[in-house]
């Protein structure tokens, strides 16, 4: 199993090597290993690979028009902002 999380600002992906409640020990496509809390992980999959789930994210992330995308999504949807 695969996972998505974000890490200092970045969102990364890795193979699931071990998980406990609160957290997941996640092994990076360049080998390092590190420890994700449980709160930031943000997808878990099986396909595709992370590098390549990422690589597409950004290409269709290039495509999406955020200001159409802001006027006609819910107002929970950007709690953040």
């Amino acid at each position: 199993m695969f996972v998505l999380f974000e890490e200092a600002g970045k969102y990364l992906g890795g193979r699931v090597l071990s998980e406990a409640e609160a957290s997941a020990q996640v092994e990076l496509d360049t080998g390092k290993r590190l420890k994700v809390k449980g709160v930031n992980i943000v997808l878990r999959f099986e396909k595709p690979a992370p590098a390549e789930l990422i690589a597409e994210a950004r290409t269709l992330a290039a495509t999406v028009d955020l200001d159409l995308a802001w006027e006609f999504a819910p107002e929970g949807e950007f709690a953040f902002a």
